[in-house]
């Protein structure tokens, strides 16, 4: 609700990675997807960041400009490694990412449909908050971390960091002798 022209895509991931909305500003499209996402669209769990990195890669490949992020919204259990090495790359390619962490360092147990503890091999399931993972994650991406909380100050946040860069960005290009176009259709 907050957003004022920047473009936003969405993926969903756990294992795998899927798109949910391809990049664009209608934000109608994604606020009517955001509720079809549930833990139940996901068969292979695990929270392996590297697939929707490359997926997050892909996508903005296609898209104009120079000022192009991530943001990855987690409780910050990654078990790939290979991710943070992306994420650097991508940073090289000018692509920042930021991670907004989901969650508490205490933890909570998984609940199904009936209310009881979701098992795995005989252990209950919990999510923890990971910050220092998070911060690893946005330190290598050349991005923030942020907590979440029920304010909209974290969104507002974001949103001016990506403001603030595509003003830098913007003004450097000027600088430089010209504009980027960016064809807008109808």
């Amino acid at each position: 609700n907050l957003n004022k022209g920047a473009r936003i895509g969405l993926i969903g991931f756990a294992a795998n990675a899927h798109i949910i909305s391809v990049i664009t500003d209608d934000m109608s499209n994604i606020k009517h997807l955001l509720p079809f996402l549930d833990t139940d669209l996901v068969y292979v769990q695990g929270t392996r960041l590297f697939a929707a990195l490359k997926t997050a890669e892909q996508m903005l490949a296609s898209e104009q400009g120079i000022n192009k992020s991530i943001l990855i919204i987690t409780d910050g259990g990654i078990t790939d490694l290979e991710s943070i090495d992306l994420v650097r790359d991508l940073a090289q390619k000018n692509i920042i990412t930021h991670t907004l962490g989901i969650g508490t360092q205490e933890g909570v147990k998984f609940v199904n449909e009936k209310g009881g503890f979701i098992q795995r091999d005989g252990q209950t399931l919990v999510s923890k908050l990971d910050k220092s993972k998070l911060l690893e994650i946005s330190s290598a991406g050349g991005g923030k971390y942020f907590d979440t909380h029920h304010s909209d100050s974290n969104t507002q946040e974001i949103l001016h960091q990506i403001n603030v860069r595509n003003n830098f960005l913007e003004k450097d290009t000027l600088s430089q002798g010209g504009r980027q176009w960016e064809d807008k259709f109808y």
